[in-house]
């Protein structure tokens, strides 16, 4: 971990993450820490000077793995995940490839001084070419709110990447070209990996979990109904819904909204649309849709009749 924070923008590699589906736990621990690092609010002063002291990573990290080693949705969203599948990689020439590994050396030396160089035009065409590329990517918000910036940055990258290889060691475009596609398809196979792995994590539980964590802090509450003709409640300025001996009924945009916006403090949020969110949570047996089949029922709280999410409240608190 302490190498990860002395070399800015070098690629640490973090072998066998996940070497088995019962692999070391610790050294998951590690790459789960590293990973959510990476992005964090106290973390993002990498393009700052030398001189300023940053205690998270600032390294780029590539986690080899069997299988998919991140958990959270946050980490996946943070990561660029490629999977290799059998015949991808051609070992009658790996061990040539191998052997003119010291070129990378000089690569990577040409490219930093090509940087230094010119250094405060790259910096400004960088930002340039990363508020393009963040406006076309908008529509990938719907996966993850992390996901626009996060290729963004990779295509801008890229794309300075290319000048760079143009400008000192004249590549023709034909050959650019090719090299734009080949990154353009591992882009497109990351995005999609990212979506399937994004939306087969367990939203709901997230869901229930993070009000439960919002109701002990305070940031949030539910208001008892006292049971009689009117079934009056008391809600205060942060009341997002109600609850008696048997269910937890929330007013539904609210409790959205600010488990929602509690996520996106911590650099995460939901990878599914409301309704897809809806359909999770009736799964998985936490919400309990009316009669009707429709999502919310009616409830009458201080005498005026309402759409509410119904709950099972022991299951809501305990999440089981």
């Amino acid at each position: 971990m302490n190498a990860c924070t002395q070399f800015h923008d070098c690629v640490c590699l973090l072998d066998d993450g996940a070497p088995s589906k019962y692999g070391n736990d610790e050294v998951v621990k590690k790459c789960e820490s590293i990973t959510r690092a990476v992005g964090d609010d106290t973390g993002r002063n990498v393009m700052q000077g030398d001189s300023v002291k940053n205690s998270k990573p600032c390294c780029l990290s590539a986690i080899t793995a069997e299988f998919q080693p991140l958990t959270d949705s946050s980490d996946i969203a943070r990561a660029f995940l490629y999977k290799l599948e059998a015949g991808e990689i051609d070992k009658k020439h790996l061990s040539k490839i191998q052997k003119q590994k010291h070129c990378l050396v000089r690569f990577v030396t040409d490219y930093l001084g090509w940087i230094c160089s010119e250094k405060w035009s790259y910096m400004k065409s960088l930002e340039r070419k990363f508020k393009n590329f963040r406006k076309q990517n908008v529509e990938l918000g719907k996966i993850h709110n992390r996901i626009p910036e996060n290729v963004a940055w990779m295509q801008a990258g890229f794309e300075m990447f290319l000048e760079f290889i143009c400008d000192k060691y004249k590549v023709s475009l034909k050959r650019l070209k090719k090299y734009k596609k080949i990154f353009n398809s591992a882009t497109e196979k990351s995005i999609k990996l990212q979506k399937e792995e994004l939306h087969s994590k367990d939203e709901a539980k997230l869901f229930v979990d993070t009000i439960n964590v919002m109701r002990a802090s305070n940031k949030v509450s539910l208001s008892e109904i006292q049971e009689g003709k009117k079934n009056i409640a008391s809600c205060s300025n942060n009341c997002i819904g109600y609850y008696d001996g048997i269910y937890i009924y929330l007013i539904w945009e609210a409790a959205y909204a600010k488990a929602n916006e509690f996520l996106r403090k911590a650099d995460d949020g939901f990878s599914l649309p409301k309704r897809e969110l809806e359909t999770k949570l009736i799964k998985k047996g936490y919400l309990i849709p009316a009669k009707d089949g429709r999502h919310k029922v009616k409830k009458t709280i201080n005498g005026s009749r309402s759409g509410l999410m119904r709950f099972d409240r022991e299951k809501f608190e305990n999440n089981k």
